[in-house]
């Protein structure tokens, strides 16, 4: 994410500053580039698609829905 800065990253706590190791920033900042890599409510196809672009490894793409589907207790 941070060579991505520029173009994906946000003033979560609106402070003027985009500083993602602020937690504010750091999610708004993920989830405008999930967005904009067209990741949809409700649609493993387009989360798998979202993160695949972000790291081009279905290993790290597995990890990454594993990790959150263990986060949401499901």
């Amino acid at each position: 994410m941070p060579s991505n800065v520029h173009k994906f990253g946000q003033d979560g706590d609106q402070d003027g500053d985009i500083d993602l190791f602020t937690l504010e920033d750091a999610l708004y900042s993920m989830g405008n580039y999930l967005q904009k890599h067209g990741i949809k409510p409700n649609s493993l196809r387009s989360h798998r698609r979202a993160i695949y672009a972000y790291n081009h490894s279905n290993r790290y793409v597995n990890t990454v829905l594993a990790v959150a589907r263990h986060v949401r207790g499901s």
